[in-house]
């Protein structure tokens, strides 16, 4: 009797590892396929307010840093989970550089304020 019931126990386990699988084969497929959308120019509006720099799709990679460098490669910004929350209003350069680290890729590349 407990073979049994161990042997349904294993076999439930299996049934939903296969069963789970398709799903988290489709996630992952999704987060490769779904390019990331970074701006590399933002406007200052009439008031002298500049736009947040959001960067579009990446809520799909949660395990990512984002470094933020000036011109003199000194670095000014970093987080673990970038949530738009880089406050550019602070600095009064035009141009910087940022390295993004998703799981083993890194994207280097630079933003712009149009003053």
């Amino acid at each position: 009797m407990r073979s049994k019931q161990l042997l349904l126990s294993i076999v439930t386990f299996l049934l939903f590892i296969v069963e789970s699988f398709p799903q988290n084969q489709q996630a992952l497929a999704k987060q490769e396929l779904t390019p990331l959308e970074i701006p590399h120019y933002l406007k200052v509006d009439s008031l002298g307010n500049i736009e947040k720099w959001t960067i579009g799709n990446l809520q799909l990679h949660p395990h990512h840093v984002l470094k933020i460098y000036d011109r003199r490669g000194v670095k000014i910004f970093q987080s673990k989970k970038y949530e738009n929350d880089w406050p550019i209003a602070h600095y009064t350069e035009n141009r910087f550089l940022f390295v993004l680290d998703i799981d083993d890729k890194r994207i280097n590349g630079w933003v712009e304020i149009e003053r």
